[in-house]
C-alpha cells in the first residue's frame, strides 16, 4: 500500500495546538528549546507564530511532524520518523509552492536552506546522500 504525504497549513486552531504540542513532546532533536514549554506558552506561540509558512506533515492522515519556512529562507523539518521519501515530499512541496524571499546581502540568501539539529546525524547523512552539502556549522555559546 502506497502512503500519501499531505500537508496541513497551521492557522492556530485548538485542534492544531493539541497536535503540535503532542508532536513537540515526542520531538527527538531540538534547536530552539531545551525544556518543553508549558501548554499556555505553547498555545501563544502557535497563535503568534513567527514563520512565513508552517505545516503539519501527514502520512495517510496521521500526523508525523511539521516543517516551517522562515523569512530568512531557512526551513526547519521536525519529523517523528525521518525517511528519504518524507524529506523529498516536503522539499518538493516547498519548491512547488514557495519561492525564496529576495536576497538581502549578509542577511537573506537567494535560496532555501535547511537548519537541522547538530546531533541529528541521520538527517545529515540522508541530505548528503541526496546531493545536498553543508553550508555552515553553528555553535551555541
Amino acid at each position: 500500500m502506497i502512503k500519501k504525504i499531505n500537508f496541513e497549513k497551521i492557522c492556530g486552531t485548538d485542534r492544531q495546538k493539541t497536535i503540535l504540542f503532542k508532536l513537540l513532546k515526542k520531538r527527538q532533536y531540538k534547536i530552539s528549546h531545551s525544556q518543553l514549554p508549558d501548554i499556555n506558552l505553547h498555545n501563544k506561540f502557535v497563535e503568534n507564530h513567527p514563520y512565513r509558512a508552517w505545516f503539519i506533515v501527514l502520512d495517510d492522515q496521521e500526523e508525523i511532524g511539521t516543517f516551517y519556512i522562515k523569512f530568512d529562507n531557512s526551513i526547519g523539518i521536525n519529523l517523528l520518523m525521518q525517511t528519504k521519501e518524507n524529506i523529498e515530499a516536503i522539499l518538493s512541496f516547498v519548491k512547488s509552492n514557495f519561492s525564496p524571499q529576495s536576497e538581502v546581502s549578509s542577511l537573506i540568501p537567494p535560496y532555501f536552506y535547511l537548519n537541522i539539529a547538530g546531533d541529528n546525524c541521520q538527517l545529515q547523512c540522508m541530505l548528503e546522500d541526496m546531493g545536498f552539502y553543508k553550508l555552515q556549522i553553528s555553535y551555541k555559546i
